[in-house]
């Protein structure tokens, strides 16, 4: 998916400052660094919403499949924005929990610079979920984005298939780099559209995931 977009990126804006950050570079620190200035931020990994404030993280119960080093110590009635998040390099490894522990909580999103961003593009599971607070809304990594500066954000509300969203990936960016520069609204609902067409993906939970937030034009 990012090599993908890479490729289309390179190819509608030849000179436009990118940095791609995957693997053992996609810490957080190196995505704080990278972040500042750029017109789209593309997250293609796995995130993490917690339920309720009142009960501890779910622990799988194969431990093999166990985030090591201290996930679950995330503990109750802390800020909301904590309570959902992006995991990037190291989180499967890390000893202590601090400024880049490897998962990036919303919170940690608040204090990013990314005033100038046009698109915050979440690839991953439930990433538009969150902690819902009377007067509020739902908090978490759209309203993080969302106030750190990003005009639009595209998120999820259920587990993704990683075939499926890279398909839907494909086409959303076929119509939001193109020449008509479409917004992120129209560009998913027509990325929805064309992959609903495809027998592989025709069940909604293939292409309805996904939603723009943000102005519409």
């Amino acid at each position: 998916e990012i090599a993908w977009l890479e490729k289309q990126h390179k190819r509608a804006a030849p000179s436009a400052p990118r940095v791609v950050l995957s693997g053992d570079k996609a810490t957080e620190s190196a995505v704080r660094d990278a972040a500042g200035g750029k017109a789209i931020l593309h997250f293609a990994t796995h995130g993490f919403v917690r339920g309720s404030l009142n009960v501890k993280l779910r622990v799988p119960e194969d431990e093999a499949l166990r985030l090591r080093g201290g996930l679950e110590r995330h503990a109750e009635s802390f800020d909301p924005f904590l309570m959902s998040g992006l995991a990037l390099s190291g989180v499967n490894a890390r000893i202590t929990e601090g400024l880049d522990d490897g998962m990036l909580t919303a919170l940690e999103v608040l204090g990013l610079d990314l005033e100038g961003a046009e698109l915050a593009f979440l690839s991953a599971c439930d990433t538009a979920r969150g902690i819902e607070q009377a007067g509020e809304g739902v908090i978490g990594l759209v309203g993080g984005f969302t106030l750190a500066g990003a005009r639009q954000v595209v998120a999820s509300l259920w587990p993704v298939e990683d075939e499926a969203t890279a398909e839907l990936v494909k086409r959303f960016y076929g119509g939001y780099l193109g020449k008509g520069r479409a917004s992120a609204a129209a560009s998913l609902r027509k990325a929805a559209l064309d992959l609903r067409k495809d027998e592989r993906f025709q069940a909604p939970r293939h292409w309805a995931a996904f939603g723009a937030y943000g102005p519409l034009r």
